[in-house]
This record gives C-alpha cells, sequence and structure tokens, in this order.
C-alpha cells in the first residue's frame, strides 16, 4: 500500500514538472484522517460528545466506536448490554409460607371423650391452593348430626403473622392469627365470655411428625396467662393418602 502511494506521489511530481509548478505544490502524502471515537446511539444523549481514544462511555458505559473521517456516523454499533434484571420471586415464595405445609395432606382424627360430649372421629383434607398462597382445610367429622367445616389460611406480609377464617355446618364463624411461638404453631383470638367477661382461644399444632400431630382448642379467662384443652385432636396421616 505504502509502494502504490510513493508511486502516486512520484507521478504527480512529475506532472506538476511538466506543467511547469513547483514541486512543492505536490503534498508529500496525504493527510493522515484523525481517528474519533464516539458513543452508539444513546438515549442519553451521550453519542453527541467525541474522544479521541477508545473505551467505554463515561455516562452510559457502552463501548465507544470509531468515526469514519472523524465526524461522520459511527463505523458500527455494538453497545455493551446492561445485565437483564433478576426476576422478581414468585408471590408467597418465602419461608414463612411453607410454615403449615405439615399439615398438607389427608389425615384420619380422633378425640377422647369428655365431660358432656363423647369421643369421635374425623376426616380432615389440607391443601394448598391458589398457587400455594392459601392453605385450604376441609372437616367432616363422623356420627350423626357430624360437624363439617372448612378454613383458610395465609399468611399476612404486612402483619407478619399467618391468619385463619372458619366456617362451619353450625353457624360458627372464627377469625384467628399467630404464628409459631415456642417452636409450636399457634392461632389465636378473643371472644366473649359468660357474663360479657372476655375470653381469649387459641389452636395449638405439637408433636408434629411426618406422619402425626396434636392439635388443641383451648380457653384462657386470665387475658393467656393459663389455658384449659377444651377439645384435643390427634392426627395420624392417611396410609392410602
Amino acid at each position: 500500500m505504502q509502494r502504490v502511494s510513493r508511486l502516486r506521489i512520484a507521478a504527480a511530481a512529475l506532472l506538476a514538472l511538466s506543467l511547469g509548478l513547483p514541486p512543492a505544490a505536490v503534498p508529500a502524502r496525504a493527510a493522515e484522517t484523525k481517528i474519533e471515537y464516539q458513543c452508539p446511539p444513546c438515549p442519553q444523549g451521550c453519542d453527541e460528545a467525541t474522544y479521541d481514544h477508545p473505551g467505554k462511555c463515561p455516562v452510559c458505559g457502552m463501548a465507544l466506536v470509531a468515526k469514519a473521517g472523524g465526524g461522520s456516523a459511527p463505523v458500527s454499533a455494538t453497545p455493551v448490554s446492561a445485565p437483564p434484571p433478576a426476576p422478581a420471586p414468585a408471590p408467597c415464595s418465602g419461608p414463612e409460607w411453607k410454615q403449615l405445609d405439615f399439615w398438607v395432606g389427608e389425615w384420619n382424627a380422633t378425640w377422647p371423650a369428655s365431660p358432656g360430649s363423647p369421643a369421635g372421629t374425623a376426616t380432615n383434607r389440607i391443601e394448598k391452593i391458589l398457587d400455594g398462597c392459601v392453605v385450604s382445610e376441609n372437616f367432616a367429622a363422623d356420627g350423626p348430626a357430624p360437624l363439617v367445616g372448612r378454613s383458610y389460611s395465609t399468611f399476612n406480609p404486612r402483619a407478619k403473622k399467618w391468619q385463619q377464617t372458619w366456617v362451619d355446618n353450625q353457624g360458627s364463624y372464627l377469625d384467628l392469627d399467630g404464628g409459631i411461638e415456642n417452636g409450636e404453631m399457634t392461632l389465636s383470638m378473643d371472644r366473649p365470655g359468660p357474663g360479657g367477661t372476655a375470653r381469649r382461644m387459641r389452636m395449638v399444632f405439637r408433636n408434629v411428625t411426618p406422619d402425626a400431630f396434636d392439635w388443641s382448642w383451648e380457653a384462657s379467662a386470665d387475658g393467656g396467662k393459663t389455658w384449659k384443652v377444651q377439645w384435643p385432636i390427634h392426627y395420624a396421616r392417611k396410609k392410602d393418602a
């Protein structure tokens, strides 16, 4: 390439001499083109600035590209892509929503007789529904005029506690909340007692293993200082479940 340029310069000199022009009128070498660099087309407008060296744009971080002729449009535009944002975690995927997972399944329930109430049995089917955000309970006691009830439980991240609503075929409506207390899932509520006195009620899940646990419904007349078990139930996972 240099040899061709020299030949062109020599030919230009001979032509100048033949025309009577001074040799100084012929440039010894074509002027070198200054290479400038700029940011590729950029929404931040930093592609209007030019730089005398390659690298990254100090404003947006994209790779600078050469400008042809020192001022024309970029020869190529290969912006440095920013890493994609991390995907948002799925709703109800935190560890708190798994605190009742031990309850999920098909269960046989039994309870002993108590003053005024005979012993009894029941079945209970527990499922996670609504994309794992809600724990659904389907309780059905055996015997004549059996108790049939449903409950729905979910973790409330704003209140930082579990909340459960229970309804049944005897007209009951219970609204409980709570969480893990002393290693046991405990949900409680306040309700009027005899003579308008306040009573605190709670359910407690105890002795939890993969295939069994104990559940008890308890009452307190002194604000939770002492508790009396009113309905103890033992759960055993169905073998064919």
